[in-house]
């Protein structure tokens, strides 16, 4: 017999098999199979005959896409069980972490606040990077591609909230990618388009332009990895909701659980920020170094 804790999970277990039926037009074979439990079993599950297992809530969790936290609410013994296993342990540590160092390092949640940060930043960075033209044209492509990217996303976050996250997914990190592999493309070409840009300068202005970078190659890399994330993170949406795409859910649900890019996309991506500003004020630091050395 289950306790009375016990009874509450079940009473959420058979609003969720009744959500899925009428949602995604189950039948009572059709969730077994996805729990992997015969119908007799799920039948003395919702009778209290029986308590169940955490295995069976982890999987209905993939398939509902709730949280167990969700699905076992107020279960001190299904709380315990939750507590003492490692990967939760792990992956709650992990989540606080990824939390903690958006807070410390930009104290802003919103993808378009952290972004006019980034710009603010970049903005500083330029006006002291005028000692070396090929620095600072690079850190203006990087801007004007940052400005860009945020006046495309802004509809996003006014507007999409309240849509899925798959839907979500195939907006914004599609956005993220074109600017990302934009601003990849403008860094390698910077001499052509700065030569461009500076056509009515003195001659002096344009040959700074050919004097050795030490981030040009760095900064590829960079966003060589900020391409990769944004790329990562569409292919998983994707797996993540094949059912969608007509595959059929049987298959589909065992990549439910592919979601630590969209977990942490937004932290991945303010580490690879930090990188960036990290090299551009490393840079300052290197060209300060040489000069003088120059005048020594």
């Amino acid at each position: 017999m289950q306790s009375p804790e016990e009874l509450e999970v079940t009473q959420r277990v058979r609003e969720i098999i009744d959500e899925l039926k009428a949602r995604r037009g189950y039948t009572k074979k059709r969730v077994c199979d996805l729990l992997g439990i015969g119908q007799s079993t799920l039948d003395d599950y919702l009778n209290g005959k029986s308590s169940f297992k955490l295995d069976t809530l982890i999987k209905l969790s993939q398939i509902s896409r709730l949280s167990l936290s969700e699905i076992v609410e107020g279960t001190r013994d299904y709380d315990r069980q939750l507590q003492t296993s490692q990967e939760f342990k792990l992956k709650e540590i992990a989540r606080k972490g990824a939390e903690l160092s958006i807070i410390i390092l930009i104290a802003m949640s919103s993808g378009v606040y952290y972004l006019s940060l980034y710009v603010v930043m970049l903005a500083g960075i330029y006006f002291l990077s005028k000692k070396s033209r090929s620095s600072q044209f690079i850190t203006l492509l990087i801007i004007i591609s940052t400005i860009i990217e945020i006046g495309l996303t802004i509809p996003y976050h006014l507007f999409m909230r309240d849509y899925s996250g798959y839907t979500q997914g195939n907006v914004i990190f599609p956005i993220h990618l074109t600017m990302d592999i934009v601003t990849l493309i403008s860094i390698w070409s910077y001499q052509t388009l700065a030569c461009y840009f500076y056509k009515s300068r003195p001659l002096t202005v344009k040959l700074n332009l050919f004097e050795k970078c030490y981030i040009h190659a760095p900064m590829m890399s960079l966003y060589f990895v900020f391409c990769f994330v944004d790329l990562a993170a569409i292919v998983e949406n994707q797996i993540r909701n094949l059912e969608r795409l007509g595959i059929d859910e049987s298959f589909a649900s065992q990549f439910y659980h592919w979601q630590f890019i969209y977990d942490y996309y937004a932290s991945i991506k303010v580490a690879l920020i930090c990188c960036t500003v990290f090299l551009l004020i490393s840079n300052l630091s290197i060209l300060k170094a040489t000069q003088k050395h120059a005048v020594s």
